[in-house]
C-alpha cells in the first residue's frame, strides 16, 4: 500500500511553478526522435512514462508468473500474496476517486477539477494496460493474469456506471471528470 499511496498520488508531481520555469526540455535530437518544439520541461511526458513503466512492471508476465510460483511454494497457512490481490489492490489505488464521490454541495471547475490531470492520466494508462493484458496473444502472460484483467475491467465497468448514474444530474462537476 505504501507504493500505491506514494507512487500513484499526484502529489509527487506538484512541483513549484517557478522551479519548472527554470528547468528546460532536452534540446538534443536523435535521428529517431521527433522534433521538440517547446522549451518547457515536459513534466506530463515524464509522468506518463513513469506511470506506464510502473504499471507494466507491476503487471508484467514475469511478475505475475513469479507470484503464481511463490503461491505454489508456500506452505498451507502461510501469508500469501496472490495475483487477484495484486489486481484488486492496484485497481483500488488507481480508481480511489470512485470511493468518495462528491455531493451536490461540492463544486468543481475546469481549473479545479475533481480528478487531477495526473490521476486521469494514470487511470487511462491502467485501463489500457488491463485491456492489453486481456487481449494479449503472448504465450508469456499466464492465463490467471488475463482472467484477473478481465475481472478488473468488469468490476471497473460496474463501478464507473454507478458513479456516472450518481453524478449524472450534478452540474457542479468539471468537464474533465465527467
Amino acid at each position: 500500500n505504501f507504493f500505491i499511496e506514494k507512487m500513484f498520488s499526484d502529489e509527487i508531481f506538484n512541483a513549484d511553478p517557478e522551479l519548472l520555469k527554470k528547468l528546460a526540455s532536452q534540446k538534443w535530437l536523435h535521428w529517431g526522435a521527433r522534433y521538440v518544439r517547446t522549451s518547457e520541461y515536459p513534466l506530463n511526458t515524464y509522468a506518463q512514462n513513469l506511470y506506464n513503466l510502473c504499471l507494466y512492471s507491476l503487471f508484467s508476465p514475469t511478475k505475475i508468473d513469479r507470484i503464481l510460483e511463490l503461491d505454489r511454494l508456500q506452505a498451507p497457512g502461510e501469508v500469501r500474496f496472490t495475483v487477484p490481490e495484486l489486481f484488486k489492490t492496484v485497481s483500488a489505488g488507481v480508481w480511489s476517486e470512485l470511493n468518495s464521490l462528491p455531493s451536490d454541495d461540492d463544486y468543481y471547475t475546469n481549473k479545479k477539477p475533481l480528478i487531477s490531470t495526473y490521476r486521469r492520466m494514470l487511470q487511462r494508462i491502467h485501463l489500457k494496460r488491463m485491456i492489453s493484458i486481456m487481449l494479449e496473444s503472448s504465450p508469456l502472460m499466464p492465463e490467471d493474469g488475463r482472467t484477473q484483467a478481465w475481472r478488473t475491467l468488469t468490476v471497473l465497468e460496474e463501478r464507473l456506471s454507478k458513479a456516472m448514474d450518481q453524478l449524472e444530474n450534478n452540474s457542479n462537476i468539471d468537464d474533465y471528470s465527467r
